[in-house]
């Protein structure tokens, strides 16, 4: 019990050290938070990305039906719901 009460009041002696009010404690902030960004001037276009032919086209004959997901149709795994 002694051990709480003394890390109780070393614990309330330590808040009200660091709750000064002189506020000698805080970092300046400048006035714009984005100054020391290095930024580029133009966006890039995630959208519209130039690939290489090679991503693009597909050089299998038609019976190959596996590699047109890979070219021709959206590869994003499709994930159901099995618990309804």
């Amino acid at each position: 019990m002694k051990k709480i009460i003394a890390i109780a009041i070393t614990s309330l002696c330590m808040l009200s050290i660091s709750c000064s009010k002189d506020g000698s404690g805080y970092a300046p902030v400048s006035e714009d938070p984005f100054a020391g960004l290095n930024l580029p001037n133009e966006y890039f276009n995630y959208a519209n990305i130039a690939l290489p032919a090679h991503y693009t086209t597909n050089n299998f004959p038609p019976p190959f039906r596996f590699q047109h997901a890979a070219v021709e149709f959206d590869n994003t795994p499709v994930f159901y719901d099995k618990n309804k």
